[in-house]
C-alpha cells in the first residue's frame, strides 16, 4: 500500500501548479501518561476518537518517557483515553481542537482498586502552551450563530484589533484568503477573488500575530478555513434568508434635507438567499462526502441611488468534498467549487447613475487534492494541488458602451455621467502544488523537536485588458470640461512564479520551553511576452518565537516573537513592462473641441523594474501571556510593534518640479475671505515624466504600535463569548487605505502628495472595543441570543486645498496632517434572536432568526468607503461621503438534521 501512496504522491506533484498557502490546517494532541507519584508509565494504550477523525479511532503507545503524539488531525472535538496495567482508565472528552492548535492533555493515572475499569473525566485543556503565536479561532458554533454578512472575506472584521480590514497598521490589500489550502486572492492585487458563503466552512483561524514561516506572503492577517467533510452519520442544514424594504430603517434624519436625500435608504425588492447541505458516510469509517448549493438573488436600488433602475446579482455555486482513508495511515480529500457570479449595476450610488455602472460576470472553478501520509508514529508526508479559473468581465450598462461615448466625473461633485468610467477583462488561471515533511525527533538536544519542512511552487499567468469607452476620460469642473486624458486602453499578460523553501522547529527545551525558530526563503520571478525576467526578488524570512508553560496545569503561558514577513508577488509590480501600449495624453480643455496638451505618458511602454528592488515587508515584535482564569474561559494581554519597510510603487523619473507659492484660501475655500491662511508651497511641475520604475520608494515608512487584552470563553454551559480592547497608534508617510504594502500606486514621486504626509494614518485607531458571543436560552424549547458589538475611534483625517493654474493641470495639497480631525467613533451593535424547535419523531431542529443590524441606527459617514467624507476646502469640506447602513433587520429559517 505503501507503494501505492508513493505512486499517488508522485502524480499529484507533477499535475500543473501553482502554490498557495501551505497545509497549516491540521494540529496535534500530546501529553504524558503518569502515576500518582508522577513517574512516567511506559507503553501506556492511549485511544484518541472524534466525528471528524475519519479512518476510526487512532492509537498509540507512550514512550520511555510517558509521553504520546496524535498529529495530523482535523479541527474539532476529541475524546482520549489513556490506560494501563493495574491503573483505572482515564479520559478526557470535549477538547476543542482548534486550526493549527497543538494542546497538551496529561494523565496521572490512580491504582484501580478492583479489576473493572473505573473512567474519570478530567478538565480538558484551553490553553495552547506551546505556541508563540496569538491567532483567533471561531469554532462553527460561532459562524453559524453570529449576525454577520456571511462572507468569508468579511469574518477579519470580527477579528479583534482589525478596523476596516486594516489589521494592525497594515494595508487593506495585505490580507489573505485560504480555503482548505486553496488561495483565494487576486495575483494581481492581492485582494480577494473568490466569494463564497461560509456555511460549508468548519472553522476559521485569523492569524495575525506571531505566525511561523509556514505562513508567508502577508503582511495584514491570514484567514483560513477547512470546509466541512461529512462524518460517519448523516447530517445537512437547509437555510433560507430574506429582507425586505420595510425592515430597512433610516438614519439620516438629524442630517439637512440634500444630505438626507443623498442617503436615502435602500430599497429592496426581491432578496433571496437559498442554501442546501449535506455530508455523511459512503463507507464508514473510511470514505465521507460533503456537498451543497447556494442560490442568491438580489434585486434592489442602493442606498443614496435614486435614479431609475434596479441593481441585479445572481449567484449559484455548488460544492461537493470527498475524504477518504485509504488505509489507516493514509488519507486521500479533495473539493470542486463551481459556479457563476452575474451583476448588473455595478458602481450604482447616489453620484453614479445606471448609465455609467457596469456589467459583471465571473464564472468560479476552485479544487484542491490533499494527501496525508502518516509514515509512522514519528513522520509525516502532506501534498497538496490546488488552484482555480475565474475570468471577470466588466463592461459598460449601455449598448456598445464599450465603443463610446466617452465617460466623465466632476470633481467638485464626484457625480459620473454619460458612460461607465472604464471596460475590463480579467482572466485569472492560478495553480498550486506543496509538500512538507515533518517528523518528530525525541531526546535530541532537549526534550524533542517538531522539524517540518516545506516547499512550495507557484505558476500562474493571468491576463487584464482594459480602457476608458470611447477612448477618452473627461474629467469636469463645475459641470464644464476641464482635463480629458486620450488613452486607448492596455493589455498585459503576465506570469507569476514562486518557489519556496522552509524549515521549522517546534524545539522542547524543557518540559516548559518552547523555542519556534525558523527560516523561509522566497524565490520570486515575474515575466511579461516581451521582458522573460520582468521582476526578481529572493527575501529571506528570519522568524523566532518563545512559549514559556509557566504551570504544571498548563494553564498559564509567556509568550513572545520576532519576525519578518515580506509581501507577496503581486502581477500589478511588472505586468506592464516592456508592454507596448499606446500613450495616456493629457490635455486642458479650453473651449469647444479645444485642447491644451499638457503631458504626455509613456505610459507602461517605458515602465521598468529596478534591478536593485527588494520585497516589501513587515517586522514584527510580540510580548503577551495568555491564562485560563477558569474553565473553557482565558484572558490574553499582548504588546505588539510592526514597522512596515522598502515599500514597493511606481515612481516617475524625469519630472522636475519647481516650487510656487499659493494662498490657503481656508476652510471656505475662497481666496480673499476671513478664513484664509498663509501662503503655501506647492510644485509646479516643469518638465513631464520620461518613464515610471517600479522600486522601493525612497523614505516611505509606517509604524504601528498596540496594547490589546482579549478574552474568551469557548462553547460550554450554554454560551460562548470574545471580549477585547486594543489601544494602538499607527503612523508613517504614506496611509494604509486600498492598495497593499507591494504595490502602493503612483503619485509618490510628486513633491504635492508628500506635504503634511508624514502624521497619523486614515486608519489610526486608538482605541477600539469588540464583543462577540451567543447565548442559549432553554426556556419555551430553547432561544439562542448571538451579538456583535463594535466600538472604533473615527476615521483620521485633514483639510485639502486645491490649487489650479499649474502646468499639470491643479493639485490635491494637504494643508492639515491626517489625525488633525477625527469622524465619529463607530458604535454598532448587531444582534441576532433564534428560536428552535425539535421536530416530532426526528432529531432535526428547526430554526427562526432574526437578525437586525446597527441596533441603535447610528447614523455616521461610513469610515470603510473609498472617500467617507470631503476633506478640501470649500462648501463641502467636512460633508460626509458615505454613510453607514441603517437599522437592517434580516429573517431566516433554517433546518438542521
Amino acid at each position: 500500500m505503501q507503494r501505492s501512496a508513493l505512486l499517488l504522491l508522485g502524480i499529484i506533484v507533477a499535475m500543473p501548479n501553482r502554490a498557495g498557502a501551505q497545509a497549516l490546517d491540521t494540529s496535534t494532541l500530546v501529553g504524558v501518561v503518569a502515576d500518582a507519584s508522577r513517574a512516567p508509565i511506559r507503553g501506556a494504550p492511549v485511544r484518541l476518537s472524534s466525528p471528524q477523525l475519519v479512518g476510526g479511532p487512532r492509537s498509540a503507545v507512550t514512550d520511555g518517557a510517558g509521553g504520546y503524539r496524535f498529529a495530523a488531525l482535523p479541527p474539532g472535538r476529541y475524546t482520549v483515553a489513556a490506560r494501563a496495567d493495574g491503573f483505572a482508565e482515564q479520559s478526557q472528552t470535549d477538547i476543542a481542537l482548534e486550526i493549527a492548535a497543538t494542546l497538551t492533555v496529561d494523565f496521572e493515572l490512580a491504582v484501580a482498586v478492583v479489576r473493572d475499569t473505573v473512567t474519570v473525566i478530567a478538565r480538558a485543556p484551553l490553553v495552547d502552551v506551546r505556541r508563540s503565536a496569538s491567532p483567533t479561532n471561531f469554532e462553527r458554533s460561532f459562524l453559524e450563530n453570529l449576525p454577520t454578512s456571511r462572507r468569508l472575506e468579511d469574518l477579519v472584521a470580527l477579528v479583534p484589533g482589525v478596523v476596516a480590514n486594516v489589521a494592525y497598521g497594515a494595508s487593506q490589500g495585505s490580507n489573505g484568503l485560504v480555503l482548505d489550502g486553496v488561495d483565494l486572492t487576486d495575483p494581481e492585487e492581492g485582494s480577494p477573488w473568490l466569494r463564497l458563503n461560509y456555511n460549508w466552512v468548519d472553522q476559521v483561524q485569523t492569524v495575525t500575530l506571531g505566525a511561523n514561516v509556514e505562513y508567508g506572503g502577508f503582511t495584514g492577517a491570514v484567514t483560513t478555513g477547512t470546509l466541512k467533510s461529512g462524518s460517519n452519520r448523516f447530517s445537512g442544514l437547509g437555510e433560507y434568508w430574506t429582507t425586505k424594504t420595510a425592515w430597512v430603517g433610516n438614519n439620516t434624519r438629524e442630517l439637512s434635507q440634500q444630505l438626507q436625500q443623498q442617503f436615502v435608504p435602500r430599497t429592496i425588492e426581491a432578496l433571496r438567499d437559498a442554501s442546501f447541505q449535506q455530508g455523511g458516510p459512503i463507507r464508514k469509517d473510511r470514505l465521507w462526502f460533503f456537498a451543497g448549493l447556494e442560490y442568491y438573488k438580489r434585486r434592489d436600488r442602493p442606498a443614496g441611488f435614486a435614479g431609475p433602475g434596479l441593481t441585479t446579482q445572481d449567484d449559484t455555486h455548488g460544492i461537493i468534498k470527498m475524504t477518504g482513508a485509504l488505509t489507516p495511515s493514509i488519507r486521500l480529500e479533495g473539493f470542486f467549487i463551481g459556479g457563476e457570479n452575474h451583476l448588473t449595476g455595478v458602481g450604482a450610488n447616489v453620484y453614479t447613475p445606471m448609465e455609467a455602472t457596469q456589467i459583471s460576470s465571473q464564472p468560479e472553478r476552485v479544487w484542491n487534492t490533499r494527501l496525508t501520509w502518516l509514515v509512522s508514529d514519528r513522520t509525516l508526508v502532506e501534498v497538496r494541488n490546488r488552484g482555480y479559473n475565474s475570468p471577470l468581465s466588466l463592461d459598460s450598462s449601455l449598448p456598445n458602451g464599450d465603443d463610446g461615448p466617452a465617460p466623465h466625473i466632476d470633481v467638485e461633485t464626484g457625480l459620473a455621467s454619460v458612460n461607465a468610467w472604464a471596460f475590463g477583462r480579467y482572466d485569472r488561471r492560478p495553480r498550486s502544488t506543496a509538500a512538507t515533511a515533518s517528523h518528530f525527533a525525541n531526546r535530541v538536544l532537549g526534550l524533542s523537536h517538531e522539524l517540518k519542512f516545506g516547499f512550495e511552487l507557484e505558476h500562474g499567468t493571468s491576463t487584464s485588458v482594459t480602457g476608458y469607452p470611447g477612448g477618452k476620460f473627461y474629467e469636469d469642473m463645475d459641470g464644464q470640461p476641464y482635463l480629458v486624458e486620450n488613452w486607448e486602453g492596455w493589455k498585459g499578460t503576465f506570469t507569476t512564479i514562486r518557489s519556496s523553501i522552509y524549515a521549522q522547529d517546534r524545539w522542547r527545551l524543557s518540559e516548559r520551553l518552547t523555542i519556534d525558530p525558523g527560516i523561509r526563503w522566497d524565490i520570486n520571478r515575474g515575466s511579461t511576452p516581451s521582458v522573460s525576467n520582468a521582476f526578481s526578488t529572493s527575501p529571506l524570512a528570519l522568524r523566532v518565537g518563545v512559549a514559556w508553560d509557566l504551570g504544571s496545569d498548563h494553564r498559564t503561558v509567556a509568550r513572545a516573537h520576532a519576525g519578518r514577513y515580506y509581501d507577496t508577488l503581486y502581477g500589478s509590480q511588472f505586468e506592464l513592462v516592456g508592454v507596448d501600449n499606446a500613450p495616456v495624453i493629457t490635455a486642458r480643455v479650453t473651449g469647444p473641441d479645444q485642447l491644451t496638451e499638457i503631458s504626455r505618458s509613456p505610459f507602461k511602454s517605458a515602465q521598468t523594474v529596478d534591478p536593485k528592488l527588494s520585497q516589501s515587508f513587515m517586522d514584527e515584535y510580540l510580548v503577551g501571556i495568555e491564562h485560563e482564569l477558569f474553565k473553557n474561559v482565558s484572558v490574553t494581554g499582548q504588546i505588539v510593534r510592526r514597522n512596515y519597510r522598502d515599500m514597493i510603487g511606481s515612481l516617475d523619473i524625469g519630472a522636475e518640479y519647481a516650487p510656487v507659492q499659493r494662498v490657503d484660501p481656508g476652510p471656505d475655500g475662497t481666496v480673499g475671505t476671513a478664513d484664509d491662511g498663509g501662503l503655501v508651497t506647492v510644485f509646479d511641475r516643469t518638465r513631464a515624466a520620461q518613464t515610471a520604475v517600479t522600486m522601493n520608494l525612497p523614505g516611505a515608512f509606517r509604524n504601528f504600535t498596540a496594547f490589546q487584552l482579549v478574552g474568551r470563553k469557548r462553547f460550554a454551559d450554554k454560551w460562548q463569548m470574545l471580549a477585547a480592547y486594543t489601544w494602538s497608534r499607527t503612523e508613517g508617510n504614506f496611509n494604509n487605505t486600498f492598495h497593499s504594502n507591494a504595490r502602493i500606486g503612483s503619485g509618490y514621486g510628486d513633491p504635492n502628495t508628500q506635504i503634511n504626509n508624514a502624521a497619523r494614518t486614515s486608519y489610526d485607531t486608538p482605541h477600539e472595543v469588540k464583543v462577540e458571543g451567543t447565548y442559549r436560552i432553554p426556556q419555551l424549547g430553547g432561544f439562542n441570543l448571538s451579538a456583535v458589538y463594535r466600538y472604533n475611534s473615527g476615521y483620521a483625517w485633514g483639510r485639502t486645498i486645491r490649487v489650479f493654474d499649474l502646468t499639470q493641470g491643479f493639485e490635491f495639497v494637504r494643508v492639515e496632517p491626517r489625525g488633525t480631525r477625527r469622524l465619529p467613533a463607530v458604535n454598532v451593535l448587531d444582534l441576532r434572536v433564534e428560536k428552535t424547535f425539535g421536530l416530532p419523531k426526528s432529531t432535526a431542529r428547526l430554526g427562526l432568526f432574526i437578525d437586525v443590524f446597527n441596533v441603535a441606527n447610528q447614523g455616521a459617514p461610513n469610515p470603510t468607503a473609498f472617500r467617507p467624507v470631503y476633506e478640501f476646502s470649500g462648501s463641502t469640506l467636512g460633508r460626509p461621503d458615505s454613510w453607514l447602513d441603517p437599522r437592517t433587520v434580516r429573517g431566516a429559517i433554517r433546518v438542521t438534521f
